[in-house]
């Protein structure tokens, strides 16, 4: 499990976004299809909110709890076609030391 607030960020004259999304992620150790490693699971992980984060951002949305609820749905969409079981979701779990990105 691990938990991260990602800056979505649009500068538009017309489509102005700035968004804090707090993002957990879990992945399986294992699936029906195999065990999956910790590098795995971070580099499939980080390639989905690249991809989600490109489609948020390419869209109309400038309500920042909007856009961060479609960015977690897009990245769980992405995610799930690599790693079956995995989860993304707002905060949920307690005593996870959470990231940033871009960092602080």
């Amino acid at each position: 499990m691990a938990q991260v607030n990602i800056l979505l960020a649009r500068i538009s004259e017309y489509r102005p976004l700035q968004a804090w999304c707090d993002v957990e992620v879990g992945v399986p150790i294992t699936n029906k299809k195999r065990s999956i490693s910790n590098t795995v699971a971070q580099k499939r992980s980080s390639e989905a909110a690249d991809e989600a984060a490109q489609v948020i951002l390419l869209g109309n949305e400038t309500i920042s709890a909007l856009a961060c609820k479609h960015f977690r749905e897009e990245m769980l969409r992405v995610l799930l076609v690599s790693i079956k079981g995995a989860t993304v979701t707002k905060f949920i779990t307690q005593g996870i030391e959470p990231k940033s990105f871009p960092e602080d």
